[in-house]
């Protein structure tokens, strides 16, 4: 009884480690130009969306007898295309979030160092990727590990920052509306609480069991969601229209310097840990399901960002916003495709069926398909 607990509460963790990430420091921003009443409908809307989609991939894992991953479920209920798609998707995906790990790594440290060493947070930026590669073409596979623990320190700064915030909120920060940003948030929010790739990892701990699974991915997707919210709530409370892009800024002369540095630096480790995960998988995907020699493939993953970087993509919350809006809601489209072939095709009894599936899963990618075409035109075309 004591292991099953265990094993209850370590796969939720792994989920919450997974969900918590940098996307959340881009969230106050968003609110802050559209209005913090568009952001809780993006937070009902969206947080509504990815919790069904994570049932529906915990579902698909329960009905099919193999050990996939994402790529791997839709060649095998959806064919080539299916796999061609989320290959694609997934690649692009990564590329986004290390460019926008690279931004926002030069952000944090320029913050935290210029004022001892000066530079510019460009240079910061080289100087973590030119760090962060090396690493990756080593393979610290053992510091890419530490990405959980990272995870759960950055969550105890984000609960630290928002009881440090709440005697200091100002309530009419969150009284503004701007409905010309009204699309603002949706990619970045979809960003932040994207968590398709714990779902598996956390069915792993459990190790077969899959009568808690429903369960662990409930609450594992929902804690993360009020979390990112409430931290949203008190940089938008305290900071209002003066937030920045990366949050931590607007923060320094309200919560004093100590505890700035302490988020600074969490947010820090938060990234590079992020980064290497990133760029070790990005790596051996191109080195062993593409059969690419080490090092080619090491300059694929790790020195597109950099190219797209140097070409001037530098703004971190456009980066995050495309990324989320449109291979985020790609992604969407698929489980739920995958969810309804596997309803089907299964060749197991789940632990767990969802009611009004077709209903579910035709609206979630409905909206995922309005969020990507309005993401094109509001990020890459206006």
């Amino acid at each position: 009884m004591v292991e099953e607990r265990k094993k209850f509460y370590y796969s939720i963790s792994t989920m919450i480690g997974t969900m918590i990430g940098v996307g959340i420091f881009g969230i106050p921003y968003v609110l802050s130009k559209s209005g913090f009443a568009i952001g809780i409908f993006y937070f009902l809307l969206l947080g509504f969306m990815v919790v069904a989609v994570n049932l529906f991939y915990g579902e698909i894992i329960l009905r099919t007898k193999e050990k996939h991953r994402l790529v791997g479920y839709a060649n095998h209920y959806l064919g080539k295309w299916g796999k061609g798609i989320v290959t694609i998707s997934q690649i692009f995906g990564f590329y986004g979030a290390l460019l926008a790990y690279i931004i926002i790594a030069g952000q944090f440290l320029y913050m935290l160092l210029s004022p001892i060493f000066g530079g510019t947070d460009f240079l910061y930026s080289l100087i973590f990727f030119g760090l962060g590669s090396l690493a990756i073409l080593i393979g610290l596979a053992v510091i890419a590990e530490a990405e959980f623990v990272m995870s759960i320190f950055l969550l105890l700064t984000f609960l630290i920052i928002l009881f440090s915030a709440l005697p200091v909120i100002n309530v009419n920060n969150f009284f503004t509306y701007n409905f010309n940003e009204f699309f603002l948030p949706y990619g970045v929010i979809l960003f932040s609480l994207g968590s398709l790739s714990a779902v598996p990892e956390a069915y792993e701990v459990l190790k077969g069991r899959g009568q808690s699974f429903k369960k662990i991915i409930k609450w594992g997707t929902i804690i993360p969601i009020i979390v990112t919210f409430l931290f949203a709530f008190a940089v938008v409370g305290v900071v209002g229209p003066n937030v920045t892009e990366e949050a931590l800024g607007g923060l320094r002369n309200i919560l004093g310097l100590k505890l700035f540095v302490f988020g600074i630096f969490f947010g820090i480790l938060a990234v590079v840990t992020s980064f290497l995960v990133l760029g070790l998988n990005l790596k051996n995907i191109y080195r062993y399901d593409w059969k690419i020699n080490k090092y080619l493939a090491w300059i694929l993953a790790c020195f597109v960002p950099l190219v797209i970087f140097l070409w001037g993509s530098r703004d971190f919350i456009k980066v995050i916003s495309i990324t989320g809006g449109i291979l985020g809601g790609l992604d969407g489209i698929v489980v739920c495709l995958i969810y309804l072939r596997a309803k089907k095709m299964g060749g197991r009894v789940p632990e767990y069926s969802l009611k009004f599936f077709k209903f579910l899963a035709y609206f979630v990618a409905f909206i995922f398909a309005i969020g990507i075409i309005y993401e094109i035109y509001y990020s890459l075309i206006k």
